[in-house]
């Protein structure tokens, strides 16, 4: 290969460096006093980077509950307790484990709604892992109390059009294909950092207690509550250090013109 092939080849390989992925630590635990738990729909923002986050809150707890017509998904309230963020539906009381993410059943005194955080993002990001407070399974049952952690079910948007779930029920999201499992999680321990295995690109998250609509794993429901402490995103961005078409064909030019000069002199 002679020379100006090889600087030909060089900076074609140069062009061809791929993106890098960019890291964001969205923390929730900075939200100070409750919110009022009567403060339905309430939001949270946040920027890193360019990027913006907002957190809303969401539970089935529309209607009566039963096979022939489930609840619908309406609007919830976003509450600090202590170390992190939760959630309380319009079924609860601000009592432990009702202000967690939670879905306990109704036959001991608690809504049997699932609970969600809505996540969502004004660009697309790969959702990498979920930072978690408190957390608890089996919380109310005195005789049979359970352990510091909880199953998770976390969804995400990869369809086109609104993402809006209000109104829905969770029977016609799990048949949709406009969301997609990404994972559940089972026995995610509290104050612990759970990493997500599988990585999906999206605009719109839900985090929330394990609904069994979404994957036929056979755990246990209606039993778990965990609050979040924070999420960890991945973005993929052009890297500065390579540079733009123009430029590199300037560099190719001289680096040619260069290898001529020394050809002659020789």
């Amino acid at each position: 290969m002679n020379m100006i092939k090889k600087l030909v080849f060089c900076v074609t390989a140069l062009s061809a460096l791929p993106a890098f992925a960019g890291t964001q630590t969205w923390d929730f635990t900075s939200g100070g006093s409750p919110l009022s738990s009567g403060n339905y729909g309430n939001s949270i923002s946040m920027d890193i980077d360019g990027i913006t986050l907002t957190v809303t809150g969401w539970s089935d707890t529309n209607g009566q509950s039963n096979i022939s017509t489930p609840e619908t998904i309406e609007e919830a309230a976003l509450v600090y307790y202590g170390d992190s963020l939760g959630l309380i539906n319009r079924d609860e009381d601000s009592g432990t484990p009702n202000h967690s993410i939670d879905s306990y059943d109704a036959s001991n005194g608690y809504g049997n709604d699932y609970d969600v955080l809505m996540l969502t993002f004004n660009s697309e990001v790969t959702l990498d892992g979920l930072d978690i407070g408190w957390a608890y399974e089996n919380y109310v049952d005195n005789n049979n109390r359970g352990q510091s952690s909880a199953d998770i079910t976390t969804l995400a948007y990869t369809g086109t059009g609104s993402d809006s779930i209000s109104g829905s029920t969770w029977q016609s999201i799990s048949t949709s294909a406009a969301w997609s499992l990404v994972q559940n999680s089972s026995d995610v321990d509290d104050y612990n950092y759970h990493a997500l295995t599988n990585k999906v690109k999206s605009t719109t998250f839900l985090i929330g207690a394990y609904n069994p609509l979404f994957g036929s794993d056979g755990w246990s429901s209606l039993n778990d509550g965990f609050k979040l402490a924070g999420i960890t995103t991945k973005t993929t961005e052009p890297s500065t250090d390579i540079p733009e078409p123009a430029t590199l064909g300037m560099f190719l030019l001289g680096l040619v013109g260069v290898a001529r000069l020394r050809k002659k002199v020789r």
